[in-house]
């Protein structure tokens, strides 16, 4: 019996799958969470790497609203350096958004939609992650990547159910520096269950010559700085605007002050680099534009990141809601509480050793089978587009061949959301119109459709059901369903069209009663041939994915 009893133990253990989740860190009520029945588990607190400097990185980890058990695992990356993927977590693409009021709501369009996503306060020093460092020689690239493939190794040991799940690494902005050099880590030397299936990065900052002498050639094409100031810039910094915006080498006093002129023309202090035609923050703000703070310094504009949906002072509720006592708690935050948050560690932004470029690291990385996204909000000056698709093509760049036409992509909402293009050895550049350098911030239900596009496939996400986004259209229902809802659409607004054109048909046959059986009959031919002709262009354009559009001189 015992020997029974014994060996039916063992069976449940074998059968039995491990722990779900690391219930240790569960988030339970979150203060000023007012919906009580959220549709997903989430889990935050810090992870103990095995370093001598004891650092312990904070995770917030928000499972799959769709199917957390099988759904593929992301982790997400704010850039700065030294900014929070909390504050992005409430601002950009997280589950949950702070309000005004000192509440929290539900974001429709966070990213957790149909995937597991892991926002990390990385390096130690930012955010809720702990020490901050003061030893020269650690705040650097190399340094970073070896922290995040540690926790990446711990988060999976904690989390053991998510062990072989395609991952993916994604983040915006100085992530285009962290996340080659991460993912090359991954590729040599591999963490224990963790299938890694490719990164996709927003307005990334992979080459600071490059995307340096970018940032002036967008101010002048989107109007925000003369042509007499812009050709000035050209001929003082030698058609080399780099020296004076990223790098500071080789900065002539006279490049120097044109690039101030130029900043100064452009800024009145009340203008968002991040997002040329978003508002600012008129409450006190904190952030300092992290990735040329040292420039801004001069020129004096403070920058806010935000959440369209929100409005520009979501950062601001952001930094109120993650310094109160009772939601650090509820975070699982350890040491003497309450801690003090800031969306930016000016510390580790002012002495961080920053990479020139990531272009060598993409070399290595293309063509391992990992699928690659580059993407571009069209609206942000600081790590622009023209910088992205130079450093892709261009020969003192990667300079990758198109695989496909440049062509637009659309929204779920059948709006252009931006153009794309496929590049050899797998890579794929996106733009998203009218976004931001925080693209999901201003663009969400289009950054919600990229990011499942890039998980799953252009095929798959356009059979997706999604959220109305009254910012970018309004759908009967409350949502935009798929292909198959469109087209019962279209097809009643055949419908409705072939019964008007029929109706007119009928009148005119009515007022011509007395004409000559002939002009009757050339006169309702030509009406059906006219609807036939009327119908079919409908139904093409709709096969065309309404991509033939017709635009008209205003």
């Amino acid at each position: 019996m015992q020997l029974f009893v014994a060996l039916a133990a063992l069976g449940a253990m074998l059968v039995t799958p491990p722990t779900v989740a690391y219930d240790a860190h569960r988030v339970g009520d979150l203060p000023g969470l007012k919906q009580t029945d959220v549709p997903f588990t989430h889990f935050a607190g810090q992870l103990d790497l095995p370093t001598p400097t004891e650092e312990k990185l904070f995770y917030w980890y928000a499972q799959s609203r769709r199917s957390p058990e099988s759904d593929p695992v992301v982790l997400w990356l704010n850039g700065g350096p030294g900014c929070a993927s909390s504050e992005g977590f409430f601002t950009e693409n997280g589950p949950f958004v702070a309000k005004r009021d000192g509440t929290v709501g539900l974001n429709p369009y966070g990213w957790n939609a149909r995937a597991n996503i892991v926002w990390v306060d990385s390096p130690s020093g930012v955010g809720f992650s702990q020490p901050l460092q003061a030893a020269s020689g650690y705040y650097n690239d190399d340094v970073v990547a070896d922290r995040l493939r540690l926790f990446i190794r711990e988060f999976f040991n904690k989390y053991p159910e998510l062990q072989g799940r395609d991952f993916y690494v994604t983040g915006e902005s100085y992530a285009g520096m962290y996340i080659p050099f991460l993912v090359g880590r991954l590729v040599d030397d591999p963490v224990e269950g963790v299938n890694l299936k490719g990164f996709a990065i927003g307005n990334p900052l992979t080459d600071m010559e490059i995307d340096g002498n970018a940032y002036m050639d967008y101010y002048y094409s989107h109007a925000l700085i003369s042509r007499g100031d812009y050709f000035t810039l050209l001929d003082y910094c030698d058609h080399d605007v780099a020296q004076c915006m990223f790098t500071d080498v080789n900065c002539t006093s006279r490049c120097e002050e044109a690039v101030l002129k130029a900043h100064e023309a452009a800024d009145t202090g009340e203008f968002n680099h991040y997002y040329i035609y978003g508002d600012v923050c008129h409450m006190k703000n904190n952030q300092r534009g992290a990735l040329h703070s040292h420039l801004l310094d001069k020129v004096g504009p403070k920058i806010q990141t935000h959440r369209g949906v929100v409005g520009p002072c979501a950062g601001d509720f952001t930094k109120t809601l993650l310094n109160r006592l009772d939601v650090q708690e509820a975070l699982h935050i350890e040491g003497e509480l309450p801690m003090k948050w800031v969306d930016c560690q000016p510390y580790i932004s002012h002495n961080y050793d920053r990479t020139f470029s990531s272009l060598d690291k993409y070399r290595k990385l293309l063509g391992n089978d990992l699928k690659v996204l580059v993407y571009s909000g069209d609206a942000d000056s600081v790590v622009n587009f023209i910088g992205t698709q130079r450093w892709i093509t261009e020969d003192n760049g990667l300079a990758l061949k198109p695989a496909s036409p440049w062509r637009a992509w659309l929204g779920p909402d059948d709006q252009i959301a931006g153009y794309h293009q496929r590049f050899e050895l797998g890579l794929t550049f996106k733009t998203v119109k009218g976004a931001g350098h925080m693209v999901p911030a201003v663009r969400p239900l289009h950054g919600l459709h990229l990011f499942d596009c890039f998980l799953f496939g252009d095929d798959k996400c356009t059979a997706i059901t999604y959220p109305t986004d009254p910012f970018e259209r309004e759908a009967a229902g409350g949502v935009f369903g798929p292909a198959s809802r469109k087209e019962d659409e279209d097809e009643q607004r055949d419908e409705a069209l072939a019964q008007q054109t029929s109706a007119t048909v009928s009148t005119a046959s009515a007022t011509t009663e007395t004409a000559s059986g002939a002009t009757v009959s050339l006169f309702v031919g030509c009406a059906f041939l006219v609807l036939a002709a009327t119908v079919y262009a409908h139904r093409r354009r709709r096969q065309d994915g309404h991509r033939r559009q017709q635009y008209h001189p205003i």
